[in-house]
C-alpha cells in the first residue's frame, strides 16, 4: 500500500499510518483445548486474510492480576478506509488484527459516516507483564 491519501482520509484528519494484518479463525481447529473446542489463544488456529491501514485512538485501559501476573487490557478504536477486508470485519467481528507481536481482538466494527467511507473497529489488546 502506498503512503498517499486514501479514500475516507478527508473525513478524518491525519493519515492511516499503521499497517495491520487481518486474521480470522479457522473453521477446522489445528489445535483444540481440553474440551475439544477451537483454541483461539493458539496462533495456529488463525489464518491471514490480508492487510489494512488504520489510525489508532486509545480509549483507556485496565490492569488486573491473573495468577500473580499483572494483565493490562487496552481498549482501542481503529479507523480504517472502507475496503473489502474492513467490511468483512463488520460482517463477522470474530476477526482479530495483528501489528507485529501485538494482537487486537475485535469487539465491534461498523461504518461511522453517512458516506460509508470509514470503518471504525473497536478492539481490545491484552498484555501480560
Amino acid at each position: 500500500m502506498s503512503n498517499k491519501q486514501c479514500d475516507g482520509c478527508k473525513e478524518m484528519p491525519g493519515r492511516y499510518d499503521k499497517r495491520l494484518t487481518v486474521e480470522r479463525p479457522l473453521t477446522t481447529a489445528a489445535v483444540t483445548d481440553d474440551s475439544g473446542q477451537i483454541d483461539l489463544e493458539d496462533d495456529d488456529n488463525w489464518e491471514v486474510v490480508g492487510d489494512i491501514k488504520g489510525k489508532f485512538l486509545t480509549r483507556g485501559g485496565d490492569e488486573s492480576r491473573l495468577f500473580r501476573q499483572v494483565v493490562a487490557t487496552t481498549d482501542t478504536i481503529i479507523k480504517t478506509p472502507k475496503t473489502a477486508r474492513s467490511m468483512a470485519i463488520t460482517a463477522d467481528p470474530t476477526y482479530r488484527l495483528r501489528m507485529g507481536s501485538r494482537v487486537f481482538n475485535v469487539t465491534a466494527a461498523y461504518r461511522i459516516d453517512e458516506t460509508g467511507r470509514v470503518v471504525q473497529i473497536e478492539a481490545t489488546e491484552r498484555r501480560q507483564a
